[in-house]
């Protein structure tokens, strides 16, 4: 009877246990319109759901951290998933490197930051009208990261170089299909300044309203030459050799967002808010983002203010800032040429 009796107990703890995990997983899925149909894949979601939450209070117990984690969309995604979710080609990165010209880029940095004032402490082109545009979400396309950050880079340039009145959303589709540099990118992934390239041989790119975004890569190009809201005459990396704090400030406040290559580690997939210093991200660059602005922290020091394509969902809608020196921001930076 005492052992039926304390079995009973056992179920009973059990289920109570149990059931505030499953009513936030309930909850979580709703948030985020989810729905699994088959039991064995809402249990396995379930278990990396659990785990993910796990981390982000472990982490968030830390009341010395300078930022916390969150539970987003890519919670219940496995390892597999998240690391799939990046788009930087790794072997055309170290080919980049190691033919980079530094003359011709030191040349065309001591142009652009000819300036006799050294760059402001803080700046935000969020606060400009018209030099950013809005957050995108580059769903389950797990390379089209570089296009987001090729995109982005453009529009920060439209209508100070006169392409438009006002800001335009471009096609990151048009990207995907029609950069004949950047083949396969949803699986591969690419490099923004192959992007750029391809762009000033196809005489431009066209609007996201003209040819939206499906996260596909696998259909045929059909880019419109006539459609084409702004041309480049190439791009300009300025990699590892010029990882100085003054360059990479002094040429966001003077030319607009810069297009970046980080390290999104685990712990970044999580982020939510605050100043993200995780010293494990200093492994790969993987992920293509936008540099729109950076400031200063009396504790944390130089940040950065990075925009994503995860959705208004993930950190501080769709932003971060992070640690200077992390997730090797500065590493690897591109901007677009322009003839005019």
């Amino acid at each position: 009877m005492k052992a039926t009796i304390l079995l009973a107990i056992v179920c009973i703890a059990t289920v109570m246990a149990r059931q505030p995990n499953s009513y936030e997983w309930e909850q979580y899925k709703r948030q985020h319109g989810k729905v699994y149909e088959a039991p064995e894949e809402d249990a396995r979601r379930f278990s990396l759901f659990l785990a993910s939450r796990e981390l982000i209070r472990e982490h968030n117990s830390n009341e010395r951290a300078s930022y916390k984690l969150g539970l987003n969309h890519m919670a219940d995604w496995s390892h597999e998933e998240r690391v799939l979710l990046k788009g930087l080609g790794h072997d055309r990165i170290r080919s980049q490197k190691k033919h980079a010209e530094p003359s011709t880029d030191h040349q065309f940095l001591q142009g652009l930051l000819a300036s006799p004032h050294p760059p402001p402490a803080e700046f935000d082109w969020r606060k400009v009208p018209n030099r950013v545009g809005p957050v995108r979400d580059q769903g389950r396309c797990a390379g089209a990261s570089f296009a987001f950050a090729t995109t982005g880079v453009l529009e920060g340039q439209q209508v100070v170089r006169n392409f438009t009145n006002e800001l335009v959303t471009l096609s990151e589709q048009d990207l995907l299909e029609c950069s004949v540099s950047n083949e396969q990118s949803c699986d591969e992934g690419g490099l923004m300044s192959d992007a750029l390239g391809d762009i000033a041989k196809m005489g431009g790119i066209e609007s996201a309203k003209d040819y939206p975004y499906t996260g596909l890569d696998d259909t045929k190009c059909e880019f419109n030459k006539s459609k084409v809201v702004m041309t480049v005459s190439g791009s300009m990396d300025f990699p590892n050799w010029w990882r100085v704090d003054d360059v990479l400030k002094g040429s966001v406040s003077s030319f607009g967002p810069i297009a970046i290559g980080l390290d999104a580690c685990p712990g970044f997939i999580h982020y939510k808010s605050g100043i993200f210093n995780d010293p494990s991200c200093v492994h790969h660059l993987n992920y293509g983002a936008l540099v729109v602005g950076y400031g200063q922290d009396p504790v944390e020091g130089l940040y950065w203010i990075v925009k994503t394509s995860w959705s208004e969902k993930w950190g501080e809608k769709g932003y971060a800032k992070v640690k200077h020196g992390v997730c090797q921001i500065g590493a690897l930076s591109t901007i677009p040429t322009f003839d005019q």
